[in-house]
Protein backbone atom coordinates (compact mmCIF):
# COMPACT_ATOMS: atom_id res chain seq x y z
CA UNK A 1 0.00 0.00 0.00
CA UNK A 2 1.41 3.34 -1.03
CA UNK A 3 1.55 6.01 1.66
CA UNK A 4 -0.87 8.83 0.90
CA UNK A 5 0.53 12.31 0.41
CA UNK A 6 -0.88 14.78 2.89
CA UNK A 7 -0.16 18.46 2.31
CA UNK A 8 -0.74 21.30 4.71
CA UNK A 9 -2.70 24.14 3.13
CA UNK A 10 -3.15 27.65 4.38
CA UNK A 11 -5.65 30.11 2.98
CA UNK A 12 -5.92 33.68 4.18
CA UNK A 13 -7.96 36.78 3.52
CA UNK A 14 -7.32 40.41 4.43
CA UNK A 15 -10.49 42.09 5.60
CA UNK A 16 -11.23 45.65 6.71
CA UNK A 17 -11.72 45.76 10.44
CA UNK A 18 -15.02 46.84 11.93
CA UNK A 19 -13.63 47.12 15.43
CA UNK A 20 -15.03 50.12 17.35
CA UNK A 21 -12.75 52.89 18.55
CA UNK A 22 -11.57 51.83 22.00
CA UNK A 23 -12.87 53.71 25.00
CA UNK A 24 -9.32 54.31 26.24
CA UNK A 25 -7.31 56.13 23.60
CA UNK A 26 -3.68 55.21 23.20
CA UNK A 27 -0.95 57.17 21.50
CA UNK A 28 -0.66 56.23 17.83
CA UNK A 29 1.93 53.61 16.96
CA UNK A 30 3.27 54.54 13.52
CA UNK A 31 5.93 52.52 11.75
CA UNK A 32 8.42 55.10 10.44
CA UNK A 33 11.89 54.50 8.99
CA UNK A 34 14.87 55.37 11.16
CA UNK A 35 16.99 56.35 8.17
CA UNK A 36 17.00 59.54 6.11
CA UNK A 37 14.40 59.97 3.38
CA UNK A 38 14.06 62.63 0.70
CA UNK A 39 11.50 65.44 0.71
CA UNK A 40 10.66 68.18 -1.77
CA UNK A 41 8.33 71.03 -0.76
CA UNK A 42 6.30 73.50 -2.82
CA UNK A 43 3.56 75.93 -1.83
CA UNK A 44 0.05 74.49 -2.14
CA UNK A 45 -3.54 75.71 -2.30
CA UNK A 46 -5.15 73.56 0.42
CA UNK A 47 -2.14 73.32 2.75
CA UNK A 48 0.90 75.51 3.30
CA UNK A 49 3.13 73.01 1.49
CA UNK A 50 2.69 70.01 -0.72
CA UNK A 51 5.53 67.80 0.48
CA UNK A 52 6.64 64.91 -1.68
CA UNK A 53 8.51 62.07 0.01
CA UNK A 54 10.77 59.66 -1.84
CA UNK A 55 13.38 57.02 -0.95
CA UNK A 56 11.04 55.67 1.75
CA UNK A 57 11.82 51.96 2.25
CA UNK A 58 9.02 49.43 2.02
CA UNK A 59 7.50 47.85 5.09
CA UNK A 60 6.47 51.06 6.88
CA UNK A 61 3.16 52.84 7.38
CA UNK A 62 4.43 55.90 5.50
CA UNK A 63 5.10 55.50 1.78
CA UNK A 64 6.48 57.52 -1.10
CA UNK A 65 3.99 60.17 -2.21
CA UNK A 66 2.77 63.73 -1.72
CA UNK A 67 1.29 64.86 1.61
CA UNK A 68 -0.22 68.10 2.97
CA UNK A 69 2.54 69.95 4.81
CA UNK A 70 2.63 72.81 7.30
CA UNK A 71 5.24 75.29 8.46
CA UNK A 72 6.52 75.44 12.05
CA UNK A 73 8.79 78.51 11.79
CA UNK A 74 7.06 81.58 10.33
CA UNK A 75 10.21 83.69 9.93
CA UNK A 76 12.33 81.04 8.20
CA UNK A 77 11.73 80.07 4.59
CA UNK A 78 11.92 76.66 2.95
CA UNK A 79 13.96 76.32 -0.23
CA UNK A 80 11.41 74.91 -2.63
CA UNK A 81 11.72 72.58 -5.64
CA UNK A 82 14.91 71.22 -4.06
CA UNK A 83 15.46 67.81 -2.51
CA UNK A 84 16.18 67.78 1.22
CA UNK A 85 17.09 64.80 3.39
CA UNK A 86 14.99 64.46 6.54
CA UNK A 87 14.24 62.21 9.48
CA UNK A 88 10.58 61.55 10.26
CA UNK A 89 8.99 61.40 13.70
CA UNK A 90 5.57 61.01 15.22
CA UNK A 91 4.46 64.15 17.04
CA UNK A 92 3.76 61.82 20.00
CA UNK A 93 7.29 60.38 19.98
CA UNK A 94 8.96 61.04 23.36
CA UNK A 95 12.29 61.14 21.49
CA UNK A 96 11.35 64.13 19.34
CA UNK A 97 14.32 66.43 18.62
CA UNK A 98 14.45 69.40 21.03
CA UNK A 99 13.41 71.80 18.26
CA UNK A 100 10.08 69.96 18.00
CA UNK A 101 9.37 69.44 21.68
CA UNK A 102 6.38 71.74 21.97
CA UNK A 103 3.85 71.23 24.69
CA UNK A 104 0.95 71.68 22.28
CA UNK A 105 1.15 68.88 19.70
CA UNK A 106 -2.14 67.59 21.06
CA UNK A 107 -3.83 70.88 20.16
CA UNK A 108 -2.10 71.11 16.77
CA UNK A 109 -3.34 67.60 15.99
CA UNK A 110 -6.81 68.63 17.15
CA UNK A 111 -6.71 71.54 14.68
CA UNK A 112 -5.62 69.23 11.84
CA UNK A 113 -8.76 67.18 12.49
CA UNK A 114 -11.10 70.15 13.02
CA UNK A 115 -10.12 72.66 10.33
CA UNK A 116 -12.03 75.83 9.54
CA UNK A 117 -11.48 78.36 6.80
CA UNK A 118 -8.62 78.76 4.36
CA UNK A 119 -5.15 77.27 4.36
CA UNK A 120 -3.85 80.63 5.65
CA UNK A 121 -6.16 80.47 8.67
CA UNK A 122 -5.11 76.89 9.41
CA UNK A 123 -1.46 77.87 9.15
CA UNK A 124 -2.00 80.87 11.43
CA UNK A 125 -3.64 78.64 14.04
CA UNK A 126 -0.60 76.34 13.89
CA UNK A 127 1.80 79.29 14.17
CA UNK A 128 -0.14 80.46 17.23
CA UNK A 129 1.21 77.38 19.00
CA UNK A 130 4.63 77.11 17.36
CA UNK A 131 5.58 80.79 16.99
CA UNK A 132 3.19 82.55 19.40
CA UNK A 133 1.80 84.83 16.67
CA UNK A 134 -1.24 87.08 17.14
CA UNK A 135 -4.38 85.79 15.43
CA UNK A 136 -7.03 88.25 16.66
CA UNK A 137 -7.62 89.56 13.12
CA UNK A 138 -8.12 86.05 11.68
CA UNK A 139 -11.63 84.92 12.63
CA UNK A 140 -11.28 81.30 11.56
CA UNK A 141 -7.85 80.89 13.16
CA UNK A 142 -9.30 82.29 16.38
CA UNK A 143 -12.20 79.81 16.21
CA UNK A 144 -9.83 76.88 15.69
CA UNK A 145 -7.54 77.92 18.54
CA UNK A 146 -10.47 78.49 20.91
CA UNK A 147 -11.86 75.05 20.05
CA UNK A 148 -8.43 73.49 20.55
CA UNK A 149 -8.06 75.20 23.92
CA UNK A 150 -11.47 73.90 25.01
CA UNK A 151 -11.30 70.39 23.54
CA UNK A 152 -7.76 69.64 22.40
CA UNK A 153 -5.90 69.04 25.64
CA UNK A 154 -4.73 65.43 25.57
CA UNK A 155 -6.17 64.87 22.09
CA UNK A 156 -4.88 61.69 20.44
CA UNK A 157 -5.83 60.97 16.82
CA UNK A 158 -7.30 57.53 16.19
CA UNK A 159 -7.23 55.34 13.06
CA UNK A 160 -8.67 57.27 10.13
CA UNK A 161 -7.72 60.65 11.65
CA UNK A 162 -4.83 62.98 10.84
CA UNK A 163 -1.57 62.95 12.77
CA UNK A 164 1.32 65.42 12.45
CA UNK A 165 4.67 63.87 11.50
CA UNK A 166 7.53 66.35 12.08
CA UNK A 167 10.37 66.41 9.53
CA UNK A 168 13.88 67.13 10.82
CA UNK A 169 16.22 68.31 8.07
CA UNK A 170 19.75 66.90 7.90
CA UNK A 171 21.38 69.37 7.43
CA UNK A 172 19.01 71.82 9.14
CA UNK A 173 16.15 73.33 7.14
CA UNK A 174 12.95 75.16 8.08
CA UNK A 175 10.97 73.02 10.52
CA UNK A 176 7.85 71.52 9.00
CA UNK A 177 5.52 68.57 9.34
CA UNK A 178 3.19 66.54 7.17
CA UNK A 179 -0.35 65.33 7.78
CA UNK A 180 -0.59 61.55 7.85
CA UNK A 181 -3.91 59.70 8.03
CA UNK A 182 -3.54 56.89 10.53
CA UNK A 183 -4.38 53.60 8.82
CA UNK A 184 -7.43 51.63 9.85
CA UNK A 185 -6.58 48.33 11.52
CA UNK A 186 -7.31 45.16 9.57
CA UNK A 187 -7.82 41.47 10.19
CA UNK A 188 -5.84 38.74 8.46
CA UNK A 189 -7.50 35.40 8.92
CA UNK A 190 -7.53 31.97 7.37
CA UNK A 191 -7.57 28.21 7.81
CA UNK A 192 -4.95 25.47 8.08
CA UNK A 193 -6.20 22.06 6.87
CA UNK A 194 -5.06 18.68 5.56
CA UNK A 195 -5.21 18.99 1.77
CA UNK A 196 -5.49 15.24 1.07
CA UNK A 197 -6.49 15.87 -2.55
CA UNK A 198 -3.58 18.31 -3.11
CA UNK A 199 -5.84 20.66 -5.07
CA UNK A 200 -5.56 23.71 -2.80
CA UNK A 201 -9.30 23.63 -2.10
CA UNK A 202 -10.83 22.50 1.18
CA UNK A 203 -13.72 20.05 1.06
CA UNK A 204 -15.88 18.39 3.70
CA UNK A 205 -13.50 15.46 4.16
CA UNK A 206 -10.45 17.64 4.84
CA UNK A 207 -10.48 18.79 8.48
CA UNK A 208 -8.81 21.86 9.91
CA UNK A 209 -5.73 21.34 12.07
CA UNK A 210 -5.61 22.75 15.61
CA UNK A 211 -2.58 24.09 17.48
CA UNK A 212 -0.51 25.00 14.40
CA UNK A 213 1.72 28.05 14.87
CA UNK A 214 1.26 30.56 12.02
CA UNK A 215 3.91 33.29 11.57
CA UNK A 216 3.21 36.58 9.79
CA UNK A 217 6.03 38.34 7.90
CA UNK A 218 6.23 41.62 6.01
CA UNK A 219 7.88 42.02 2.62
CA UNK A 220 11.23 42.73 4.31
CA UNK A 221 11.12 39.24 5.84
CA UNK A 222 10.58 40.72 9.30
CA UNK A 223 8.45 38.68 11.69
CA UNK A 224 5.42 40.79 12.66
CA UNK A 225 3.33 38.42 14.78
CA UNK A 226 2.63 34.77 15.45
CA UNK A 227 -0.61 33.06 16.35
CA UNK A 228 -1.95 29.51 16.77
CA UNK A 229 -4.90 27.85 15.03
CA UNK A 230 -7.98 27.12 17.11
CA UNK A 231 -9.69 23.74 17.53
CA UNK A 232 -11.13 23.98 13.99
CA UNK A 233 -7.89 25.09 12.33
CA UNK A 234 -8.76 28.78 11.99
CA UNK A 235 -6.30 31.57 12.81
CA UNK A 236 -6.62 35.35 12.98
CA UNK A 237 -4.27 38.34 13.21
CA UNK A 238 -6.09 41.44 14.45
CA UNK A 239 -5.20 45.14 14.51
CA UNK A 240 -2.57 44.92 11.78
CA UNK A 241 -1.80 47.78 9.42
CA UNK A 242 -2.97 47.23 5.81
CA UNK A 243 0.12 46.20 3.84
CA UNK A 244 1.64 43.26 2.00
CA UNK A 245 2.34 40.21 4.16
CA UNK A 246 3.12 36.56 3.75
CA UNK A 247 2.78 33.53 6.02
Amino acid sequence: MKPSLITLAIISLLLASTLPVPAIQTEPSIRLPDELVTMNAVYAAQSYFAITLSDVPTGYDITNGTYPGWCVQKTIHMTQHVNHTVLMYSSYDPSLPPTFQFEDWDKINYILNHKAGSRDSIQNAIWYYTDNILISTDKNATIMVNNAEQNGTGFIPQPGERCALPLQGVPTIQLSFIEFILPLPSILEGLVWYDTTTDGQQNDTEPGIPDIMVPLYNTDNRLIKTTTTNTQGYYSFTNITPAEYYL
